[in-house]
């Protein structure tokens, strides 16, 4: 039985030109029902590279909605904000649903 897609045609074809137009698309609607991982994979059912959704998801997303905040990464004069995984999250997205190591501001917090 073939996959059925939870996007409809309009929101493909939105998607598609969004994206081919250059538009900066970020991750974490208040819309989407889920976590921002679930939203993640809703998206890269619709082509998204999980390349693709990692910048947007660490890079792109926290660059345009705290623009006055050195975050997104890791470098001098950066907040020290970063996850480490146990597996590579570009193989499969899912493994970003268990962090090995959360550093948040530069404290440790416990991971699950």
């Amino acid at each position: 039985m073939a996959k059925q897609s939870l996007f409809t045609p309009n929101q493909l074809l939105t998607l598609h030109l969004l994206r081919h137009a250059g538009v900066t698309l970020l991750s974490g609607s208040d819309l989407f029902m889920g976590s921002v991982v679930d939203e993640l994979l809703y998206l890269q059912k619709a082509d998204f590279t999980p390349e693709e959704l990692l910048i947007m998801s660490t890079f792109t997303t926290p660059k345009v909605l705290f623009p006055q905040r050195n975050i997104g990464r890791l470098d001098e004069g950066y907040e020290a904000s970063f996850v480490s995984f146990d597996r590579n999250p570009m193989n499969d997205l899912e493994y970003l649903r268990s962090p090995a190591y959360v550093v948040k501001q530069g404290r440790q917090l416990q991971t699950p």
